[in-house]
């Protein structure tokens, strides 16, 4: 766990020590699937860089300018206290680390240890705000609309190269161990997050749901949320089917 090295480091210095830490992690290429923040904590960098801002202040500005994207946000707690209303979030785990229960703080440590904002996680939002997003994708996968994503773009994204089940940012469903199927389609995008997250589009209807629970507020539901997914992704459907 990398926020464990840093704990006694000024959060700016952090970020160049990150940076170094993944660089020099060993990987094998194209061997197999890895699930791992790594890449992803990388890409918030060099967003950064690109944008030249901090890359909570860039996402606002691009939610600002792409009214879609509105709702969604960033907590950002580089000054060590959150400015947002507490009533606005749900509570998640007690974080031993942390001495206290999480209330609109990002659950990932290495990611609150880079101020709560990072290009792996620190993300926050609505049901409604995730929906509306889902919604504009849908419409740029079919060439409807021009937004903040191309559809060139999208479909890179979303463009299967091997064997498994990620693509660029997204998961497809899994064979045999799949929560969505038979009540998606093979060909549906989605995500699940570790705190109880999840969104799932079916691309060959465009029916989408989100799913936004607390589930690390108790410890040991894993099998729980499993059932529960599955359960909702079902009456999801017969619902929308009526």
């Amino acid at each position: 766990a990398y926020y464990e090295k840093f704990e006694n480091i000024r959060w700016k210095r952090r970020r160049e020590k990150l940076v170094r830490e993944i660089l020099d992690t060993p990987i094998s290429p194209e061997k197999n699937e890895v699930y791992s923040d790594l890449g992803f904590i990388l890409l918030g960098f060099i967003a950064e860089c690109i944008y030249g801002k901090p890359l909570d202040v860039a996402f606002a500005e691009v939610c600002k300018e792409w009214d879609v994207l509105n709702g969604l946000h960033f907590v950002s707690l580089r000054d060590g206290r959150n400015t947002f209303p507490k009533g606005n979030y749900v509570a998640t785990s007690f974080c031993s680390w942390r001495g206290r229960r999480l209330i609109g703080e990002v659950d990932d440590a290495n990611c609150f240890s880079l101020g709560g904002v990072a290009g792996h996680a620190g993300l926050f939002g609505t049901a409604r705000s995730i929906q509306k997003w889902l919604a504009d994708l849908w419409r740029i996968f079919n060439g409807e609309t021009r937004s903040w994503c191309s559809k060139r773009t999208l479909d890179r994204f979303w463009y299967q190269e091997k064997k498994g089940s990620w693509l660029c940012g997204f998961d497809t469903p899994s064979v045999g161990t799949s929560l969505i199927i038979p009540y998606f389609s093979r060909r549906s995008v989605g995500h699940y997050g570790f705190t109880g997250t999840s969104f799932w589009m079916d691309l060959t209807d465009g029916f989408a749901v989100v799913l936004l629970t607390n589930r690390v507020y108790y410890f040991g539901t894993g099998s729980v949320i499993r059932e529960f997914r599955k359960e909702f992704h079902k009456r999801a459907r017969e619902s929308y089917g009526k």
